[in-house]
This record gives structure tokens, C-alpha cells and sequence, in this order.
């Protein structure tokens, strides 16, 4: 016998309801598991309170009362749960707010985007406005404004870049075919 058979039949032991030979290897088996024996115990004792517990006298009609209240609380729920539809887990009304902030969140992240300068003069580290752009005669200005250095890059005579010598022999690499 194993240790849920013998669970099985605690209670038919206590109330002296087993067979002789069912009853015997249950005898057996708390032979070999002493500590059983307190479960034994334990189950008799609750056994015994719940026999000498008072008694409480329902209503004639409380089961029937009771059938009914269940009857309508399941239906009630179950027409809650017809009318109430949700988006995402939300109720209709909450999910069209959330969608509606998100909405006006999207807009002024785009309003925002859009006043921000996009172009930089790396010159002289100015923004240019978008509006800028188009207009020529305004970007002219902004160049003309500007002080470029006024050099003839045509002059090799007074070149005064250093002239230096590379080797690039050790960079060559030979391929064979």
C-alpha cells in the first residue's frame, strides 16, 4: 500500500467501515510509517468536532432562493459582458481618449520638429531657416557677409603649400594572374 491508498482510506479506517483484510493493511502500513499514526489522530479528532458541532436549520426555501439569485447574477454577467466592449482591454470610452491624446501628442511632436532650424552654415556656425533657402538674393547676402579669404588659386609661383615627397613604393603590391 502507498501513501495515497492509505489517504483514501483514513476516514473508512476511523469509522470501522474497511474490510478485514483492507483493515489489516492499513495496520501494516502504519507499522511501517509511524508518523502516520499522528494523521490518524488528527482526522479523528476533526471528525469527532464536526459530529459534535451544533446544528444550523436553513429556510424550507433557502435552496430554492439561493438557485434563483445564482441564475440571476449569471445572467446579469453575462449581459455586462455583451455591452461592455473593449479595445486593447480598454472600455470604448477610455480607448478613445488614450487614442485622441496620442493623437494631439503626435501633432505637437510635429510642430515642434517642423520650428526647429534644419540647416547649419558651418562658416560661421549660424542657422539658416528653412525660408532662407528659397530665397537667392538673402543667401547671397549671408555670403557676401561672410569674410572669405580673397586668394588666387590659379598662382603656382607663389604656391605656398609645402611640397613634400611621398614615397609609395611600399604600398605597391604585386598580383599574379
Amino acid at each position: 500500500m502507498d501513501r495515497y491508498q492509505f489517504e483514501d482510506l483514513v476516514s473508512a479506517y476511523i469509522e470501522n467501515e474497511l474490510s478485514l483484510s483492507k483493515r489489516k493493511e492499513v495496520e501494516s502500513y502504519l507499522a511501517e510509517n509511524p508518523l502516520d499514526k499522528e494523521l490518524i489522530k488528527q482526522v479523528s479528532l476533526y471528525m469527532k468536532t464536526l459530529k459534535n458541532s451544533p446544528k444550523i436549520a436553513a429556510k424550507e426555501n433557502f435552496n430554492k432562493r439561493l438557485l434563483e439569485r445564482i441564475k440571476s447574477e449569471n445572467s446579469h454577467l453575462a449581459h455586462k459582458s455583451k455591452s461592455e466592449k473593449t479595445l486593447f482591454g480598454f472600455s470604448v470610452f477610455h480607448a478613445s481618449i488614450l487614442i485622441s491624446l496620442f493623437a494631439v501628442l503626435f501633432i505637437l511632436s510635429l510642430e515642434i520638429t517642423e520650428s526647429t532650424p534644419r540647416f547649419q552654415n558651418s562658416g560661421n556656425k549660424k542657422f539658416v531657416e528653412s525660408k532662407n533657402i528659397l530665397d537667392k538674393k538673402e543667401i547671397n547676402k549671408q555670403l557676401d557677409e561672410e569674410e572669405i579669404p580673397k586668394t588666387n588659386f590659379t598662382d603656382f609661383k607663389n604656391d605656398t603649400t609645402k611640397k613634400e615627397k611621398r614615397d609609395f613604393s611600399k604600398n605597391i603590391k604585386y598580383v599574379n594572374d
